[in-house]
């Protein structure tokens, strides 16, 4: 009988230093260092870090999407990616126009913070680049394609490789643009070339289908010249998803689809009016693997918090110098989001249900315009149905419009409402030339 005691009781001893040992064991192999193309899942198991797809498209409105707004246009591989992923209903660009847009969302800073340095802040691909992405751009934009002496505006900055829009002689840059259909076709040829995994890639796609010249369609009629150009957008976006799951690549990619901007007249999107909801409201979802889905955030955020949250989420070991949201999945429903125009003559500010907006000097209101005016400041109910934003709130609710008005000063100093400052002293004398040859001055 004692013998059978002793035994079990060395075999309790056996099984608890075994336990002990396998424990031991663990945490050792947990605390060595990850390779270059590894990261940690929250749950503790080692991954490989996700391959990145960020896709703009310029002049989306979110209410051009039925997964935004029900008179919306019927666009399914949209609507399906935001059922994988979350969908934000209140997302800000800092800017109205694709060239300062793109600047905010590879930098996420403000314009006014990258024109002060004369530099712009390292890149997201810069920063993806230097921890071990293989990073390819492929725009349909001759604005983001071009390798421009002003390093604020050289998109090439962080890519290994860029597919630069062929320019066919046409001296309005602008207007230059690459068929979507080429653009998905060296997509997908880059997604088939890097089926086999070895590093991880970031991938940039733009489309410019939205943006005029438009060909003239027979839907036109009925349903606005934007209809045609957002279905094929949408089949593009379709045949990217669709591209990575036959590759078996779709587990292991990160996806964000947004607007660079949106427009004001569906029929003259060259129209741009000031700092409205139109223009400056943008479709934005993102999708990560095994990441939260079906899921629907109202509370304001930008598109400066884009690139900090995908370094955040895919490279949680390294921080990024942001202007933005760390994370815009746990950014506070009481936020302020600002954006500037391109030249920096006016400021907004929105906490999601009111919004200000101030000029100092004349906007121009577009480039056909040989005219130039200072719109006056407004205080705009977002909660109201008021789409052409008539209903001037500022002295109804003067404490309203001095709050979100101190929150621009706090932000971007004095001179940003400060009437008296020139248009040639708020932007340097080259950054004015960047812009002119942009068509953006």
């Amino acid at each position: 009988m004692g013998r059978l005691r002793g035994g079990r009781r060395l075999s309790l001893f056996l099984v608890l230093g075994n336990l002990f040992l396998c424990s031991w064991l663990l945490e050792r192999s947990m605390e060595r260092e990850a390779s270059p193309n590894e990261t940690w899942s929250r749950g503790g198991i080692l991954q490989k870090k996700p391959n990145i797809v960020l896709i703009t498209v310029d002049l989306m409105r979110p209410a051009f999407l039925d997964c935004y707004s029900q008179t919306g246009f019927l666009l399914p591989n949209i609507a399906t990616l935001a059922r994988q992923g979350v969908l934000f209903e209140n997302a800000y660009a800092q800017t109205e126009r694709t060239s300062p847009s793109h600047l905010c969302i590879f930098t996420s800073h403000y314009l006014s913070d990258c024109y002060a340095a004369r530099l712009a802040p390292k890149t997201l691909p810069e920063v993806l680049h230097e921890n071990g992405y293989e990073t390819t751009s492929i725009p349909s934009s001759g604005l983001l394609s071009s390798t421009r002496p002003d390093p604020l505006f050289n998109f090439h900055r962080g890519f290994d490789r860029v597919y630069s829009v062929p320019s066919s002689g046409d001296t309005q840059r602008t207007f230059v643009k690459r068929d979507g259909s080429e653009t998905l076709r060296l997509a997908r040829l880059f997604l088939r070339q890097h089926r086999l995994g070895g590093s991880p890639w970031f991938l940039f796609l733009n489309f410019r289908d939205l943006h005029p010249p438009l060909p003239p369609d027979s839907s036109d009629a009925e349903h606005g010249p934007f209809y045609r150009p957002l279905v094929r957008v949408d089949g593009y976006i379709g045949e990217v998803m669709a591209e990575l799951q036959a590759l078996h690549l779709a587990d292991e990619t990160a996806i964000v689809l947004m607007s660079s901007h949106g427009c004001d007249d569906e029929r003259n999107a060259r129209s741009v009016a000031e700092l409205r909801e139109k223009t400056l409201r943008v479709a934005l979802i993102m999708r990560f693997p095994a990441g939260p889905s079906g899921v629907r955030e109202r509370h304001p955020v930008a598109t400066i918090d884009v690139a900090p949250t995908l370094i955040k989420r895919c490279l949680p070991s390294v921080l990024m110098d942001s202007a933005g949201s760390a994370d815009m999945l746990h950014t506070s429903s009481r936020r302020i989001v600002f954006a500037q125009t391109e030249r920096l003559e006016g400021h907004m500010a929105t906490d999601g249900r009111w919004k200000y907006v101030e000029y100092t000097r004349p906007y121009v209101e577009c480039p056909e315009a040989l005219r130039s005016f200072t719109p006056p400041t407004r205080l705009i109910d977002l909660s109201k149905a008021d789409p052409d934003e008539a209903d001037n709130q500022v002295t109804l609710h003067p404490e309203i419009a001095a709050y979100l008005r101190k929150s621009i000063i706090d932000r971007f100093g004095p001179s940003a409402v400060n009437r008296d400052v020139r248009m040639e002293d708020a932007v340097e004398e080259s950054t004015q030339h960047e812009l002119k040859t942009l068509d953006y001055w």
